[in-house]
């Protein structure tokens, strides 16, 4: 939940970027939001939340994974399992359709991201396949605590 803390912060202080962002992510073709976050503001929602993470003193071990969680050409070898396993799980759920994003297509999963899990196709369907059996429960309690 709080890899996307960056949203809340845009959609609520910063509502009249954070609707052109969305605009332009339902653009012919679609761009993914990070990308439209990127040429709106400068920075996507993972560096954003993570500015409000490190006033907050949240420990590294969160606050880099969720900066970083878009820009896979800054990878470096700090916390590369934690920023795989939240770049695989925000895949996923997209995927399936758990909560809304706002992207207009999943991110593409990444072959190093699974390398780095030690996780192969059928250990990703497996988890595919645990998560759809679970989305109406999970976005049940999305709605509820809107």
């Amino acid at each position: 939940l709080l890899h996307d803390l960056g949203k809340i912060i845009l959609a609520e202080f910063f509502p009249d970027d954070f609707a052109e962002i969305l605009e332009r992510s339902k653009s012919d073709p679609p761009v993914l939001l990070y990308e439209s976050e990127r040429r709106v503001i400068g920075m996507d929602h993972g560096e954003v939340g993570s500015m409000l993470l490190s006033r907050w003193k949240f420990p590294e071990l969160i606050i880099t994974p969720i900066s970083k969680h878009h820009r896979h050409e800054e990878n470096g070898s700090d916390y590369v399992v934690e920023k795989a396993a939240l770049r695989v799980a925000d895949s996923l759920v997209q995927e399936i359709g758990i909560g809304d994003g706002g992207n207009p297509f999943p991110p593409e999963m990444a072959k190093e991201d699974m390398e780095a899990l030690a996780i192969d196709k059928e250990g990703v369907d497996r988890v595919r396949k645990e998560l759809s059996e679970s989305r109406e429960g999970i976005n049940g309690f999305f709605q509820a605590i809107q």
